[in-house]
């Protein structure tokens, strides 16, 4: 524990003869008005991140034309499954062969 607040204490005041050599070593400017113009300017236009920003007419014209595509395919390809998925269980040739019977009661009755 001793060991420790000694070196924090020597980086300290090594840490404080850097900031005083530093403060004799490098003087304050006033920075030329078009250059803080510019920057501010370019803050000010970055300022808003690119996920937030608004998609033109046509970027929201392929989306939706993409995402109604892409909802008609699975959806066409949901039922193609149920179906197959129905045909390999039987239960439509099942249903066929009912309504076939009774089509053939219906059409022997006079």
């Amino acid at each position: 524990m001793e060991v420790t607040r000694r070196l924090m204490e020597a980086s300290k005041d090594k840490l404080a003869s850097l900031e005083n050599r530093l403060a004799g070593i490098l003087k304050p400017i006033q920075p030329r008005q078009e250059f803080v113009r510019g920057l501010r300017t370019k803050i000010q236009i970055t300022t808003q991140p690119v996920i937030v920003r608004r998609f033109t007419r046509r970027q929201f014209l392929f989306l939706l034309i993409a995402g109604i595509i892409s909802t008609t395919v699975l959806l066409a390809m949901g039922v193609r499954a149920l179906f197959s998925l129905l045909t390999a269980l039987g239960i439509i040739q099942q249903a066929d062969r009912q309504l076939r019977n009774q089509r053939k009661i219906a059409s022997h009755r006079p």
